[in-house]
Parts: structure tokens; C-alpha cells; sequence
């Protein structure tokens, strides 16, 4: 599956990346008497946070840029106020390295320190920059609360992607609570055509504009398996259903079910689609429930109207 993390970026982000925007191809796990979730996305509960996802053209982004976001990127992911070391460990990054960019993102304030337990945390500034660009779901939270109301009820993981050029990328992530679950940093990234929330951002775009798209990634990515004519069914599939099923695209034994969102509740007009990812069997078994559920939770959560989270 496209949207399941692959290699070792749940307790590090260092690794190189892979043409598909993501980490390296995940394996099974080797312990246990049978099949097991790919190890990477096995996370118990006290693994540290994962570490955001590098972009696939890393070379072109200034380095000291793209790890001060990804210090940001990282408190999202962890959820909790953070040591240097930790953060230092996370992005693999050196420790006199990682000091000097937490002071400089202190001493610009944003990040706060507590010197007693010696923790970052963003500050209030940082939780203000975006504020004026989200549509209402986002600044009084709905979306979020609908991505934690998903997790909770069904029991896999719920994330936010949106389109970024020929990819998607996965810009809010709530795991699954089990104590096996697939979990991917934020900023992780997929090609359109070779992932269920792609296919599914896709979908409200002109048959010629798709075709082009996916004959440009097989040759900018010609290491993956890209077929225009199954490119198409796959979005053909997705428009008549409202939704799409990907098993078994990326990573054995995985899969997500992908639902665009209205759009009066997508930000500044940005198609957003709202992923639930898993092992590929259960989804399977589950497909109608999970997008019948996910309407219901988009209805409530996502569009611009009153409403509750349904109980359970």
C-alpha cells in the first residue's frame, strides 16, 4: 500500500528515500510464529515520534530550511514536549547540530524551553502562522476531531492528504491505538498514480490530464509498475463508488480506503481526502462499513454544519 510507511522512519528520518516519495520498501516482520504487519509499522507505545518525511527532490531544498520544519513537523508527530536528545535521535541529526538549530528556532520564537525539564515545545506563534488560511473545519478543529473520532471507532489509522504537484501528501496523521498499527510520518509523500489517495485527489481531474500525469511518472519513477490503462480503471472505479480501496500496492499485507472531501470543507479550495489505512484484509472485509462510516463522519466533522460525533 502506498500509504503505509516503509523502512525504519518510524523511530528515524535519515534513511534515503525511494522514487515513490517515501521511505524505502518495508519488509515483514521476522518475529512471531506467522505474517506480521511490515516492522516499521509496528509501533509500541512508547517508540518515539516518528520523524517527518524528506521530500523525493531533497537535493533542492536548502538543508537548514527543510530541518527547522521538520523540527516542527516532528512536535506534531510526538505530540508532547521534546528533549535535544530525542530530536537529535529522531532526525539522526548530530547533537551540536541539533542544539544550534534549537536555539536559533528559540531565540525566533518558535519554540518555547522549559530549562527545569529541559523540553522544546512550539510556541503559540507557530500555532497562529496558518490560522488565516484554513476554511472553518480547520481553525475550530472539526477536521481534526473527525481524523481522532475515525481512529478511535475503527480502529485503524486516519490522515489528511492533499495534492502536492504529481504526489500526495499526507499533512495530518492520527495512528491507530492497537498495539500493532501502520504509522507514516507527517509530510510523507506518493505518487498520485500509485496510491489510493491519489487516485482519489485524481478523480475530479479530465481523463487526458491523468493519462499524461501517470505516462510522466513512469518515466520520471521507470523502477515502478505504472499503467496507464490500470491508472484509469482505477479512477474510473473511484468516481462511481466515492471512494477507493488500494491493497497491496506498495507494501505486502496493507491497504487504505480513500474519500475525497466535500468542498466547502477543503482550505483555501485544496482538494483534501481523508485516508484510513491498515492491514489489507481487514479493509477488504470491512470496505462498505469503513466508507459508510466515513461519510457519516465527513458529514459531521468536515462540512460546515452543527452536529456531534457519534458515540462508539
Amino acid at each position: 500500500m502506498d500509504e503505509a510507511v516503509g523502512g525504519d522512519v518510524y523511530r528515524r528520518m535519515g534513511r534515503r528515500q525511494g522514487a515513490n516519495g517515501g521511505a524505502a520498501a518495508s519488509r515483514l516482520c521476522e518475529t512471531g510464529d506467522g505474517p506480521q504487519p511490515p516492522k516499521s509499522e509496528m509501533s509500541p507505545p512508547e517508540t518515539p515520534p516518528a520523524a517527518p518525511d524528506p521530500a523525493p527532490a531533497a537535493a533542492s531544498v536548502v538543508k537548514s530550511a527543510g530541518r527547522a520544519l521538520q523540527v516542527l513537523e516532528l512536535f506534531e508527530s510526538g505530540r508532547r514536549p521534546l528533549r535535544a536528545t530525542e530530536i537529535a535521535q529522531a532526525m539522526e541529526m548530530p547533537q551540536s547540530s541539533t542544539s544550534m538549530l534549537l536555539r536559533s528556532l528559540r531565540e525566533l520564537g518558535y519554540l518555547d524551553f522549559d530549562p527545569r525539564a529541559k523540553t522544546y515545545l512550539p510556541s503559540l506563534r507557530v500555532a497562529l502562522l496558518g490560522a488565516w488560511l484554513g476554511a472553518s473545519g480547520v481553525r475550530d478543529g472539526r477536521l481534526i476531531g473527525m481524523l481522532e473520532h475515525l481512529a478511535r471507532t475503527t480502529g485503524h489509522s486516519a490522515m489528511l492528504a492533499t495534492r502536492h504537484g504529481i504526489f500526495s501528501q499526507y499533512v495530518y496523521i492520527v495512528p491507530s491505538d492497537r498495539a500493532m498499527r501502520y504509522q507514516m510520518p507527517v509530510g510523507t509523500k506518493r505518487l498520485l498514480v500509485r496510491s489510493g489517495s491519489g487516485v482519489m485527489l485524481l478523480a475530479d481531474e479530465p481523463d487526458a490530464e491523468i493519462a499524461a500525469l501517470a505516462r510522466r511518472s513512469a518515466t520520471e519513477f521507470p523502477d515502478h509498475e505504472i499503467d496507464v490503462p490500470a491508472v484509469m480503471a482505477r479512477v474510473a472505479q473511484a468516481r462511481a463508488q466515492g471512494w477507493y480501496l488500494s491493497l497491496h500496492l506498495a507494501t505486502a499485507g496493507a491497504g487504505a480506503l480513500a474519500m475525497r472531501l466535500p468542498a466547502e470543507a477543503e482550505a483555501m479550495a485544496r482538494p483534501m481526502v481523508v485516508v484510513v489505512a491498515g492491514i489489507a484484509d481487514e479493509l477488504d472485509r470491512e470496505k462498505e462499513a469503513l466508507a459508510a462510516r466515513m461519510r457519516d463522519a465527513i458529514d459531521l466533522f468536515a462540512v460546515d454544519r452543527a452536529g456531534e460525533a457519534p458515540k462508539g
